[in-house]
């Protein structure tokens, strides 16, 4: 996740297990709605373009096609 988030820029990371951090990043967006509308955008164009289910089963199946190849 932490690379789609630095490539898209949608969404916040989190240190694994902080809790601190993560009541801290609520908050901020929280009271941030415009923060908040720039990361669902973010987000939409993300899973519109390159992470949409279409890429993501191309990537797959040829993978697949590869790997039969390879066998």
């Amino acid at each position: 996740m932490r690379r789609v988030l630095m490539e898209t820029g949608a969404g916040v990371l989190i240190p694994p297990g902080d809790a601190h951090a993560l009541a801290t990043a609520i908050v901020t967006l929280l009271r941030d709605p415009e923060r908040q509308r720039e990361l669902g955008a973010k987000g939409m164009a993300a899973v519109a373009g390159p992470y949409s289910w279409a890429n993501d089963r191309a990537r797959f199946l040829a993978a697949i096609d590869r790997a039969g190849a390879n066998a």
